[in-house]
């Protein structure tokens, strides 16, 4: 740890913001440009740090998953279907617990013999009461709109097909409704913030929810900067 012939390599935080790509495969590539295009564009050039889970595992990553997210205030996490939940119920509310500020942006796939879901699990680190059962394939092109013209928050528009989208009922003691899907195909709640403005979460990969006027900029600025109170 390490042995005699190899070092560590400490690098030091380019600024407050740690980005976990929870992704494999391509879509992991297309998903760090389009953030990094997002993230740039409001002002956090070179104030961020990126971290690929797939690809860069870390030794004893129960404990140094956490000991990582220590050094950031602020962390956005984001997947499609198929997230870390182990590390997720260990690292998240440790991190708010210690000050941190994070956010949330993937889906669930259906539990399996290799991916483990259930209520439980989302409840170990979501504030949540339940969740509706999978839609298997949401289409393009449906609406995620503010949940009531009081949230200030910007419209987006779905830009590509999202797998095992599901609704939630956050707790309402602990949790605010921010996003509804208007879709023939499902609806309800799909966003939701804690009322200490510490956690965000949307049930949807945000990379495929930029159509219209590209509002996921906007939304990402909203979050880090009005609620969760990052200076870029």
């Amino acid at each position: 740890m390490p042995d005699t012939n190899s070092v560590w390599y400490v690098k030091k935080p380019k600024g407050e913001l740690l980005i976990f790509d929870d992704l494999t495969g391509s879509s992991s590539e297309q998903a760090k440009l389009f953030y990094r295009e997002k993230l740039n564009s409001i002002g956090l050039v070179d104030k961020y740090d990126e971290y690929d889970l797939a690809n860069q595992p870390l030794p004893f990553e129960n404990v140094t998953v956490y000991e990582t997210m220590k050094l950031f205030k602020y962390t956005f996490w984001y997947s499609v279907s198929n997230p870390r939940l182990d590390l997720l119920n260990i690292v998240t509310n440790k991190y708010l617990e210690q000050g941190g500020k994070i956010a949330f942006s993937m889906t669930f796939q259906n539990s399996s013999g290799t991916y483990e879901f259930d209520l439980s699990t989302l409840q170990g680190f979501l504030p949540i009461d339940s969740v509706s059962n999978a839609l298997t394939t949401l289409l393009l092109g449906v609406d995620v709109l503010p949940s009531s013209q009081q949230i200030d928050y910007p419209e987006l528009i779905t830009t590509g097909n999202v797998s095992f989208v599901r609704t939630f009922i956050p707790n309402s003691l602990i949790a605010t409704e921010v996003y509804r899907l208007s879709s023939t195909q499902i609806s309800g709640n799909i966003g939701f913030i804690n009322n200490n403005k510490t956690e965000f979460f949307i049930g949807l990969p945000l990379n495929r929810c930029d159509g219209g006027d590209q509002n996921v900029d906007e939304l990402l600025s909203k979050i880090f900067f009005d609620e969760f109170g990052l200076i870029p």
